[in-house]
């Protein structure tokens, strides 16, 4: 948390700067690497260990309902 990636989060929660959420289902598909999906804005509401960091936090708009199915098997 207190150095690159991990600054960046914590000061997003904090309300400063912007962090935009890119995801994806999988490393591979059939076709070779799967690309990444743009979800949105990400504002983290909560943040829990150092390596790895367990980051949550809430979209600005809904998630395409595709994904939901995908996004509860995360959990």
């Amino acid at each position: 948390p207190d150095r690159g990636d991990g600054v960046r989060i914590t000061q997003a929660k904090a309300g400063i700067g912007t962090m935009w959420l890119f995801v994806r289902r999988a490393t591979d598909d059939a076709h070779g690497t799967e690309p990444y999906v743009f979800m949105g804005a990400f504002k983290p509401t909560s943040i829990e260990g150092e390596r790895p960091m367990s980051v949550t936090g809430d979209l600005a708009n809904a998630m395409p309902a595709e994904w939901f199915e995908v996004a509860s098997r995360a959990w």
